[in-house]
């Protein structure tokens, strides 16, 4: 009658170093494994063919888990161009062509004729009129939410397009003062604008850039997101 209980690993050891040293008819042992598993029913041998391949399989497993749990614990940290967060309500998209290709007018603070754009040599150019002052900095490889401050330095009418890059861009603009009969400088206002990449033309060639920008209140104000 074959036997229902389950082995322990000591009965098992047993059984294998039994079946493995085993005396010949002259009283000498001699190893042989032909009764590693003689004493175990089948249904015990498949039991144990079981619960190996059940632990040959965690081991398998255990690394993916491990790979998963710390994609869970590391999100990806590379911003998105279209993260909402990243770029609220108010900021512009804007395909801007340069002057071999069209000559996109990038026109800022509502004026006609104070507006930026992109040069053959693919330079963002600031053009003014008459009272009005516009500049141009590079804030360096941020995004337009990052870039919280003023730059003190930079500034200039002409600069090269960098993808990945963002820029701040200021008016200022001239005024009479009847009391002194002279010319003096306005409160400047301010935009941000970001280069998300070139744009290339069937060849290959650099036709322009896609950009973002919006307008920007370095010091704060209630005039929807200037103040981000």
């Amino acid at each position: 009658m074959k036997r229902s209980c389950v082995y322990t690993w000591d009965c098992l050891s047993t059984s294998l170093l039994q079946g493995f040293l085993r005396p010949s008819v002259s009283g000498v042992w001699h190893s042989s494994l032909t009764l590693s598993f003689s004493d175990l029913s089948s249904a015990e041998v498949a039991g144990q063919k079981h619960i190996t391949a059940m632990k040959t399989l965690k081991m398998k497993m255990l690394p993916l888990l491990l790979l998963a749990t710390i994609g869970l614990l590391f999100p990806a940290c590379e911003g998105n161009l279209n993260d909402p967060d990243e770029y609220p309500e108010g900021v512009i998209t804007l395909k801007m062509r340069n002057s071999d290709n069209g000559k996109t007018r990038l026109v800022l603070f509502g004026l006609v004729d104070c507006y930026i754009y992109i040069t053959p040599a693919n330079n963002f150019y600031c053009y003014d009129y008459s009272v009005y002052s516009m500049e141009i900095c590079d804030a360096g490889a941020k995004k337009l939410s990052t870039v919280k401050n003023l730059p003190t330095t930079g500034w200039t009418k002409e600069l090269a397009v960098i993808p990945g890059h963002c820029y701040v861009i200021k008016c200022i603009q001239d005024y009479w003062d009847q009391a002194i009969q002279d010319y003096r400088d306005g409160a400047p206002k301010y935009y941000k604008l970001y280069v998300n990449d070139f744009i290339y033309s069937t060849s290959g060639g650099i036709i322009g850039a896609e950009i973002q920008y919006c307008e920007w209140n370095p010091n704060g104000s209630s005039n929807g997101n200037w103040n981000w």
